[in-house]
């Protein structure tokens, strides 16, 4: 299952030494360094733990890529479902429910493309992974993905955009579009470019290109 608290309160105590170094609350200072002292190996294992929980759910439940974020977790492939079930029971999801006090966390949102689906697990805390270890994980080898373009391509495949950011993650087509849309914008883009301060149709549609490809990367917009 996977494990949050410690992760969490390191991550709480990391975050306050260095947005707030500048206090003179020693006392508090001394606390949070206490605290991540003590949590920093236990946050290390847990991550690793959730990680090697997350892609033994995605193998069992026929996913083919897992993103895990600091507050997040995608699986993606054919189908998503089973990989949720059995990664995140009910049981435990209500003791998260009742841990963090947020009841709309650790609802699966599943989105579904011409190739594929993906699920988005939202925790709403920092409390999945340490930075260092949130990626995109290819789910047969077990391994992180590190090449940029090769991970936007095994979006693409499943029919979801990537969404720009440290890691990348799946894309949400009611946010993005859908391959053939956003394949589409980007043609309307390249045939009205040269008019766009001349026609205001042919400006629309630029500017509605350039805020997706600003948010959102594809084979040929990387």
């Amino acid at each position: 299952m996977i494990q949050y608290q410690e992760i969490y309160q390191y991550t709480v105590a990391d975050r306050h030494l260095r947005q707030h170094s500048w206090r003179k609350d020693r006392d508090d200072q001394e606390r949070h360094k206490l605290v991540k002292f003590t949590t920093s190996q236990s946050a290390v294992e847990h991550s690793l733990c959730n990680r090697d929980w997350l892609l033994d759910c995605a193998r069992t439940g026929g996913a083919d890529l897992v993103v895990m974020d600091r507050s997040r977790v995608q699986f993606l492939g054919l189908t998503a479902t089973a990989s949720v079930s059995r990664a995140f029971p009910d049981t435990w999801v209500d003791q998260y429910r009742s841990w963090s006090g947020i009841e709309s966390s650790c609802d699966a949102r599943l989105e579904n493309s011409d190739q594929g689906q993906v699920a988005s697990v939202y925790f709403f805390r920092d409390c999945v992974a340490l930075p260092k270890f949130a990626g995109v994980y290819d789910v047969a080898s077990g391994q992180r993905l590190t090449n940029r373009r090769e991970i936007i391509q095994r979006f693409w495949t499943w029919g979801f955009p990537a969404q720009r950011g440290r890691p990348l993650n799946v894309g949400q087509i009611r946010w993005s579009g859908t391959r053939q849309e956003l394949q589409t914008a980007y043609a309307l883009y390249n045939q009205h470019y040269l008019r766009r301060t001349r026609s205001a149709v042919a400006r629309k549609i630029c500017q509605a290109y350039t805020s997706t490809v600003r948010d959102y990367a594809w084979p040929g917009n990387w």
